[in-house]
């Protein structure tokens, strides 16, 4: 599945996207799997969750949201 993701993922490199995870653990996990699968785009890939502290989640979703 991962590699589908990737291969998705650098197809639209100019664009952003959400993946939806089961747990905040898989959200990690694929996180840093697609981060190996995409290297061209590893400093653009992050992860958004509970646990994520307030300042942080606004900064993330305001990078995500200016693509």
């Amino acid at each position: 599945v991962m590699d589908e993701i990737g291969k998705l993922v650098s197809s639209r490199q100019a664009q952003t996207g959400i993946v939806y995870c089961f747990s905040k653990r898989d959200t990690e996990k694929v996180c840093e799997e697609l981060k190996r699968a995409v290297p061209a785009l590893k400093n653009k890939i992050t992860f958004y969750h509970a646990d994520v502290p307030p300042q942080e989640k606004e900064r993330r979703q305001h990078l995500w949201s200016q693509g």
